[in-house]
């Protein structure tokens, strides 16, 4: 018996195309393969030590958040919860506030969405997030792309498009690139946008956790001050899940007059704001040593894949190792036989990568072994033989 009405034909064709294409996206079956995917770079979402402290705080929580903050805080003793929580990311990331929401990509939404609007111009690298791609679309500022981490580029287009007398113009980059596993020049596009009077909104998703103390790289960089928001997120590195905003508590007090996505949202579980409390604790315990553990077996892997021809394993100084097979279809084969031989892998194809840069991605978490990416190494090698 069928429930519900049929999809409209325009949407079906729309899947029917992308099928055609080979760009079906499907959910994938639960594995119990060695994860060399996730970005659980540090081992915390399934660190027993972590999960205990957790566990016991988490039981005297109430379940749900029952509305939006600017409504009702969360109900029960730990109605303050949330702020509380805030100020302990504050000072994780060296701000002097933050601003919780329930994901980065609403994050995104909610810091792009009341700062730019009509008018702005909004300087964007060519490969930043679809979280910050769609926020640029809704906010109706005018979105001008460069050439990814290139600060030449950027410079030019600065020189070249002015905004409205009213409007306000705002570069905005990722700090470390979920696909390309590289970093933003942060210095020289700050630099750049003073200079020309933008303001910088820096996405540090791929990098909270691992550099600056867990700060990200704007800290490291020394760039704090210079650098209107930094947004992070608390399911990557901090392994629980979350995204918060970060900067001066002038930007917090602007967010929560002008942000659609936070005023318009329930508020955070109490559960989800307990786990990334606890996480920065057990990251000022850990984190230094498995950051470092995850940054050699990252030198490691490269230097290792460097063995196995036909591949492409672009430079670079994080954890976050793309492995370029080009092409789509085979990049799905190969990425299906690692799985079969015990190696929990994804094939990323068009359009999350550009045409003819479909790859796979290995993430080097802390709790892996350097015999770990030895059988890898030799997998993957047999699988591309497999798959020619």
């Amino acid at each position: 018996m069928t429930r519900g009405a049929s999809l409209p034909e325009p949407v079906a064709a729309r899947v029917r195309a992308l099928g055609g294409q080979g760009l079906l996206r499907t959910l994938p079956e639960r594995t119990a393969g060695l994860d060399l995917c996730s970005n659980d770079t540090l081992g915390f979402a399934t660190d027993p030590v972590l999960r205990a402290v957790f566990l016991e705080r988490v039981a005297e929580l109430p379940v749900g958040a029952t509305a939006s903050r600017l409504v009702r805080p969360a109900p029960g003793d730990e109605a303050d919860l949330a702020s509380r929580v805030e100020a302990v990311l504050a000072t994780f990331v060296q701000a002097e506030a933050t601003l919780l929401l329930p994901s980065g990509f609403q994050a995104n939404a909610a810091l792009i969405g009341a700062l730019c609007r009509p008018g702005d111009v909004v300087f964007s690298d060519a490969l930043n997030h679809a979280s910050i791609i769609d926020a640029l679309r809704t906010s109706g500022a005018q979105r001008v792309v460069y050439r990814h981490v290139d600060p030449a580029s950027l410079e030019a287009l600065l020189a070249a498009h002015p905004c409205a007398p009213n409007g306000t113009r705002y570069v905005v980059t990722e700090s470390v690139f979920s696909m390309d596993g590289d970093r933003a020049p942060l210095r020289a596009l700050v630099d750049m946008a003073e200079a020309a009077g933008a303001h910088v909104l820096v996405d540090e998703a791929h990098a909270t956790g691992l550099w600056g103390a867990g700060a990200g790289c704007v800290v490291e960089a020394g760039l704090r001050d210079r650098v209107l928001a930094t947004l992070h997120t608390g399911g990557k590195a901090l392994g629980a899940g979350g995204g918060f905003i970060a900067g001066r508590r002038a930007l917090r007090e602007a967010l929560v007059t002008l942000s659609r996505a936070f005023m318009y949202t329930t508020g955070v579980l109490p559960a989800l704001a307990c786990a990334l409390e606890v996480a920065v604790e057990h990251h000022r315990r850990v984190g230094a040593a498995r950051t470092a553990r995850a940054m050699a077996l990252a030198t490691y892997a490269r230097a290792a894949l460097t063995t196995l021809p036909g591949v492409f394993v672009p430079p670079g100084d994080t954890p976050i190792v793309p492995i370029v097979l080009g092409d789509a279809a085979r990049t799905l084969a190969v990425a299906l036989s690692l799985r079969r031989r015990g190696f929990e892998m994804r094939g990323f194809r068009p359009p999350t990568v550009p045409e003819g840069a479909s790859r796979l991605r290995l993430v080097t978490r802390a709790p892996l072994s350097e015999l770990d990416l030895d059988q890898f190494v030799d997998a993957l090698g047999a699988a591309l033989s497999e798959a020619r």
